[in-house]
């Protein structure tokens, strides 16, 4: 009879990352013994978390298996490895990484001068930093703080301060 073979076992790249979660993905073998697996990750190769131990079956080809983790912090760079063992031996799957997402930031805007100020009408103006998400801005406008009077939409996104204007007219002198 055949010797018993190690499983097979390949990190796979981590899908659906959000703020605080990622489903980390593998590719296991079970080479016809039956076999377990795990996924061990956290912010280094040393790890320290892991999941449940779940079943690959005793298949003979190579089985895609995937599990949602939760309790993640945003914006952090995480390892992950697939742990698959079977009664021939452990294998252990490279060192993957992906980083949960980063919450989104607010825009910032500073009110900048009027321009090409006439009689009748003038060029609004602000610096606009869309903070990486895609931004609407328009400006309000009139004869006291309580403005009454709004430009159409404008758009902008990416980061970094950029200069918006909106042109204005029907102004009275």
């Amino acid at each position: 009879a055949a010797n018993p073979l190690p499983p097979g076992a390949t990190t796979g790249t981590p899908t659906s990352v959000t703020l605080t979660g990622a489903t980390l993905t593998a590719t296991v073998d079970p080479q016809g013994d039956s076999t377990s697996y795990r996924f061990e990750y956290g912010t280094s190769d040393a790890y320290g978390l892991s999941t449940s131990d779940r079943d690959a079956g005793s298949g003979t080809g190579p089985v895609s298996v995937s599990v949602p983790v939760t309790g993640l912090t945003s914006d952090t760079t995480y390892h992950v490895r697939v742990v698959a063992t079977n009664a021939a031996g452990v294998t252990r799957g490279s060192d993957k990484t992906f980083k949960t997402l980063a919450p989104a930031k607010a825009p910032t805007v500073t009110t900048g001068s009027a321009r090409s100020v006439k009689a009748d009408g003038a060029t609004l103006t602000a610096a606009l930093d869309p903070a990486g998400q895609r931004t609407t801005y328009r400006f309000e406008y009139g004869v006291s703080t309580r403005y009454g009077s709004v430009t159409p939409d404008g758009a902008a996104d990416g980061t970094g301060s950029r200069t918006v204007s909106a042109t204005i007219g029907g102004l009275v002198a």
